[in-house]
């Protein structure tokens, strides 16, 4: 598994495309999200890896968030 985060303080001058992610209401219960390269994101079906590679939003780049209230001591339930 590959993760890459990119992020800079350049002092105003706005976000570079890695550092931009726009969620987009697809209907009550689901977002999609698209990159600041203008490509949405989506789950491959081969190996489970997200990519930002969808020009449209389908079946596969449809996301449905999911809220959990946190454990005692204000841990996210999927935090170590």
């Amino acid at each position: 598994m590959q993760l890459h985060v990119h992020w800079f303080d350049n002092a105003g001058a706005g976000p570079d495309p890695e550092e931009v992610l726009l969620a987009v209401k697809v209907n009550d219960t689901k977002v999609a999200f698209k990159s600041g390269y203008n490509k949405y994101l989506k789950v491959d079906g081969r190996d489970g890896a997200v990519k930002g590679i969808a020009d449209a939003v389908g079946a596969m780049e449809q996301w449905e968030p999911v809220f959990q209230v946190p454990l005692e001591g204000g841990r996210c339930p999927c935090s170590k």
